[in-house]
């Protein structure tokens, strides 16, 4: 990073780490709080390996349960909703602020360059434009969040570790095409040069070029999402349930370790309460490793 780098930036990054380690913090906390006794003693044994459960039965377990305590029982229903539109939003402006740290200019100026060509939406209509996006995200990240249920359920009625990485697969592979489907279709919907009739088969050959470039890992499309600030914005909260699942696995794989493995584990692990508060133990794991990702990040943007 030059030397002349603005402390927005800078601060902008910092914000939104702190932000999202008061964020972890602060769902693990209710988890423990509003979780079942049950829930809560089953974790806690899974953690501490009193109980036989395998890493992926119990901890595939836990999370399906967690997932109704936090979004609800019923998809369709207020709290799912609402929960939905709540996480997306929180999530959305958290990339935006890495976005203002990794492009180095103010968010004002990142919505200026990033022109999606509307009809309706001019380049110099940034809260508008912003509104759109984020619009567009909470639809999107509703319909991946249903879909990360159905998976875990097919996860949970899993024979197999076979079956349980060809669905953890298929978790991604589905989230993504919500998002190429979603966002292909607005895009086609709202551009001015294209009559209704295009419609429809514009958005099948984007959707169908753009899986097959992700596929193929054809730089195309990564240069294409980080080059568009607000689009990758959408891109990264849509995997957000996807992560935290990965997330929660591996902080219950690092707490079940032997603590003879890991010079240290010994004395975190007798830090936080695993016994009596659990999902905050596996909080404070995931905030360790967000802190990492951080810190790598910080560390690549500045020397690179």
């Amino acid at each position: 990073m030059d030397a002349d780098t603005s402390v927005i930036p800078i601060a902008a990054y910092l914000g939104s780490w702190f932000a999202t380690l008061g964020v972890v913090y602060r769902i693990s906390n209710q988890i423990d709080t509003v979780a079942s006794e049950e829930l809560k003693r089953f974790t806690s044994h899974y953690l501490q390996k009193s109980d036989p459960s395998s890493l992926f039965t119990g901890g595939f377990y836990s999370i399906d349960r967690v997932f109704d305590v936090v979004f609800g029982v019923e998809h369709f229903s207020r709290k799912r909703v609402r929960r939905s539109a709540f996480a997306t939003i929180i999530s959305f402006f958290l990339i935006m602020l890495v976005s203002i740290f990794y492009y180095r200019k103010p968010l004002y100026s990142i919505l200026h360059d990033d022109d999606i060509h509307l009809t309706f939406v001019g380049p110099s209509h940034a809260l508008l434009q912003l509104l759109i996006y984020l619009s567009i995200n909470i639809i999107i990240d509703f319909f991946s969040l249903l879909e990360t249920r159905l998976v875990l359920r097919a996860i949970m009625s899993s024979k197999s570790k076979v079956q349980i990485f060809f669905f953890i697969s298929l978790d991604l592979i589905l989230s993504y095409s919500i998002f190429i489907a979603f966002y292909t279709l607005f895009f086609v919907v709202t551009s001015d040069y294209l009559t209704y009739y295009d419609s429809l088969s514009l958005t099948t050959r984007l959707f169908t070029e753009t899986l097959t470039s992700l596929f193929t890992l054809d730089n195309m499309i990564v240069d294409e999402i980080l080059n568009f600030p607000l689009e990758s914005a959408i891109v990264f909260s849509t995997f957000l349930t996807s992560v935290w699942i990965y997330f929660h696995l591996l902080s219950s794989a690092i707490l079940r370790l032997k603590t003879p493995t890991i010079t240290g584990l010994h004395f975190f692990k007798r830090a936080i309460n695993i016994k009596e508060k659990p999902f905050l133990s596996i909080g404070v794991v995931i905030n360790v490793l967000i802190s990492i990702g951080f810190l790598i990040g910080l560390f690549f943007v500045i020397l690179f």
